[in-house]
């Protein structure tokens, strides 16, 4: 494995998802929202920034071709985990479990390609970027937004980001399975 600056970078968001837990379940200190909403934040834009990296400087690697997004998906389902906990409503509950079916569809979809040996190019187009920003967003305002005291319309807003972003989630998977509806009917 080479460890360049964008693998780095990707692995620090693995790294930073226990302290992420830790600092949410704080209770003994009133900024443990804050500080776990600023540490999901700073994963945000380290994963635009290994992105960045390695495509600027040419250190596209396979171990950051693949632990990329899985170093994403841990980092925001285990913050869905913790905002379904801690709010525990209906309409928080519902989008992030469209969100996570379509995580689970397009990951099983990738590997149904990568089995039958598919030339369908289903890597993130610019839809998904703009589901994951999206979603950066509305899971960092979602955060901040358990501290006590945070005015109704911040959890209104992250509410409505993850709302639109359910919908690009939706839009993509769509786009996907479209994009191998070919190779997948054929091989049924």
């Amino acid at each position: 494995m080479c460890i360049n600056l964008p693998n780095f970078l990707t692995l620090l968001r693995i790294l930073f998802v226990p302290f992420l837990v830790i600092l949410f379940y704080m209770d003994s200190v009133t900024w443990n929202y804050t500080a776990s909403a600023c540490l999901f934040a700073i994963a945000g834009i380290t994963d635009w920034f290994d992105g960045f990296i390695a495509r600027k400087w040419n250190q596209i690697t396979r171990f950051g071709a693949f632990f990329d997004p899985v170093a994403d998906k841990i980092i925001v389902i285990t913050s869905f985990c913790l905002l379904i906990e801690s709010m525990k409503s209906w309409y928080i509950t519902i989008p992030i479990l469209i969100i996570l079916i379509r995580e689970l569809t397009v990951s099983a979809l990738r590997e149904w390609n990568a089995k039958i040996g598919s030339k369908t190019d289903i890597s993130v187009k610019m839809v998904g970027k703009i589901k994951t920003v999206m979603q950066m967003i509305s899971i960092t305002i979602l955060l901040y937004s358990c501290s006590f005291g945070v005015a109704s319309f911040i959890r209104d807003t992250g509410i409505c980001l993850l709302y639109i972003s359910t919908f690009f989630t939706i839009y993509s998977m769509f786009y996907y399975v479209k994009l191998s509806w070919s190779d997948f009917s054929l091989r049924i």
